[in-house]
């Protein structure tokens, strides 16, 4: 009897199998923390807001909607967080579409955070949220009063009491003011024009819709419960950025706890917190820069090559995103340390500390900046800041400082030193002073 039809099956049994097991890593998130992934989703979040032709566009929106769902979903810690940004990123798309689905989904996402994390701090802006869409965009008065009731009743102590007590009144008296020049109604800005341009297949039929009226205008302080999150959440940031700079200065002062590479992990990863708590904070740029240099001085530490990779990607994402913060040339100065000096990068190094040079000609790290550059400047080469183009002297070895200070000669001076009282060593019948002149001279 032939064993080939038994091997034959015997394969196809142990393909099924191995078919059946799952791909390692196909669902994971990219290598990055669960911090820095927030982040770099809110950073999105507010170019969307700022950029208008990127801002039209219905998949812009929604993929960014799905990322903070991701977020949501691997990182438990972040998840209040996450779903706050993803009815924020609905409610935008809805200011934009002016579709009642797009409202509909970022009330729900705001009623899922109140009912899942009532306690959280972002419960009551979660809240107020949707009961100003249900009064302004989704037309449902009695539900936005309801709303406003159980906001006040479980969070009495909300800065948002007063707003919420005034919006309520309002719902409920529905007759138009007695007062002969009604005060004008604020909008959300740019609400009129964006809502009129089509965004793409989704675009809304017919024609604008009117201006809103005094009955049923949207609630004056609507567009201010995002800058009340926003002023909660910066407070909060320098409160851990003021928590972290303590422990940062601990750890330089105890040299055996600043041994342990479990010190400088945690207080990098507490930094990156404190920015993510609000990337455009007051402190995010400080925040972002110490998590930079707990890496740099935990690499100087280990000498690893992974920790100086680390804080190189740091101090570039840094500078890259805080250009105008007094701390970018400083990342800019460590990357091109690092590059030069621990990496042997020095193509991409020297042109990191020429681009300091170029964008902060001014700032106080230039002079670090060209004594880095005339250390590791080869022989056969001279790398010449721009400033030095105009007017610098080429030619002798001797010149290549001043050509790095991008500076010009015209006169030496030199002094040949002793003479008059103090003639040197006399022997032989020679003076010192006597040589050191005739040397001068020549």
């Amino acid at each position: 009897m032939s064993l080939r039809p038994t091997l034959s099956w015997l394969c196809l049994i142990i393909l099924y199998f191995l078919g059946t097991l799952p791909v390692a890593g196909t669902q994971a998130l990219a290598a990055v923390s669960g911090q820095e992934a927030f982040y770099l989703a809110v950073k999105e979040f507010e170019a969307l807001s700022r950029e208008r032709q990127r801002g039209m566009r219905r998949d812009s929106w929604e993929t960014l909607e799905k990322r903070f769902a991701d977020i949501q979903a691997h990182y438990p810690g972040l998840a209040p967080e996450a779903l706050f940004y993803r009815g924020r990123t609905l409610e935008e798309l809805g200011d934009r579409s002016k579709k009642k689905d797009d409202y509909q989904a970022a009330h729900d996402r705001y009623a899922d955070l109140t009912r899942l994390y009532s306690t959280h701090p972002l419960a009551d802006n979660a809240c107020f949220n949707q009961a100003v869409l249900l009064a302004v965009s989704l037309r449902d008065e009695l539900a936005a009063i309801t709303r406003l009731n159980v906001l006040m009743e479980r969070y009495p102590e909300s800065d948002l009491f007063p707003e919420a007590m005034e919006l309520r009144e309002r719902l409920r008296d529905k007759k138009p003011s007695p007062s002969p020049s009604p005060p004008p109604v604020e909008t959300k800005p740019q609400s009129k024009e964006l809502r009129s341009v089509p965004l793409g297949n989704d675009a809304a039929q017919g024609p604008p819709s009117p201006l809103p009226s005094p009955e049923n205008a949207p609630h004056p302080k609507a567009e201010e419960r995002h800058r009340d999150a926003d002023d909660r959440a910066t407070a909060h940031q320098a409160s851990l950025y003021a928590e972290a700079a303590a422990r940062w200065r601990e750890l330089l002062a105890d040299k055996d706890k600043a041994g342990i590479r479990e010190n400088w992990l945690k207080l990098e990863k507490d930094f990156l917190a404190a920015q993510a708590t609000a990337p455009w904070g007051d402190m995010a740029a400080k925040a972002a820069y110490q998590a930079a240099r707990c890496r740099y001085e935990l690499a100087v530490r280990s000498g690893s090559k992974g920790d100086w990779l680390r804080a190189k990607d740091l101090f570039e994402d840094t500078a890259k995103t805080y250009p105008e913060h007094a701390l970018a040339d400083d990342s800019l100065y460590f990357l091109a340390e690092i590059r030069m000096s621990r990496l042997k990068q020095m193509e991409e190094g020297r042109r990191t500390a020429l681009e300091l040079i170029r964008l902060y000609p001014s700032g106080d790290m230039r002079l670090k900046t060209e004594t880095l550059l005339q250390r590791h400047a080869p022989r056969a080469e001279r790398v010449v800041p721009p400033r030095a183009a105009s007017g610098a002297t080429t030619g002798a070895a001797g010149t290549a400082l001043l050509e790095q200070l991008g500076l010009t000669m015209k006169t030496i001076m030199v002094d040949a030193g002793h003479g008059g009282h103090d003639p040197g060593a006399v022997g032989n019948g020679l003076r010192e002073s006597g040589i050191t002149l005739d040397l001068a001279k020549k």
